[in-house]
């Protein structure tokens, strides 16, 4: 998921250097090693001190933000949401700057992130509140679309009427 140039260059250097203090966050364990990889970072050990390390993981592949292909628009902004949280989060975060954003992992396997946009002063905050319960109650193994955690916190499931709306 990183590019090999990259750890060779940026983080295996660093390591070279003699006497050079060590330049990478610890890691409190082996559990946050594994998901320090998983979000395209790169783990060390250092039997030294046996410790794990986190370093950047600059370089993982992504998507570039394109126009999008399955919904059409004539007025508006044309950019696509991609993988990375971070990049979507910016996307929006250009239109919306005084947005509220509240990220926590879901899934007990995946740890996937999911972001909960909001801007205070409009949301109502009765309903903010209910989909910030129904997300921490959320006992799932991995969410690996949307439409997994809109199951999750829609009221019923087998109405006819919509109960939420994506675009």
């Amino acid at each position: 998921m990183v590019d090999s140039n990259y750890i060779q260059d940026k983080i295996v250097e660093k390591l070279a250097v003699p006497d050079c203090p060590f330049p990478f966050r610890s890691l409190e364990t082996a559990q946050e090693a594994i998901e320090a990889v998983l979000y395209g970072n790169v783990a060390i050990y250092s039997r030294a001190d046996q410790k794990w390390y986190r370093a950047s993981g600059t370089g993982m592949e992504q998507r570039s933000v394109q126009e999008l292909e399955n919904e059409s628009t004539l007025r508006g902004p044309r950019d696509a949401f991609v993988e990375s949280l971070s990049t979507n989060l910016s996307l929006v975060r250009r239109r919306y700057p005084e947005l509220k954003v509240d990220i926590r992992q879901i899934g007990r396997r995946t740890k996937t992130k999911v972001a909960l946009l909001y801007i205070n002063g409009i949301v109502n905050p009765v309903i903010l509140d209910e989909v910030k319960t129904r997300l921490s109650t959320m006992e799932i193994d991995g969410v690996l679309d949307s439409g997994t955690v809109e199951q999750w916190i829609e009221d019923s499931w087998y109405t006819p009427f919509p109960q939420t709306q994506y675009s």
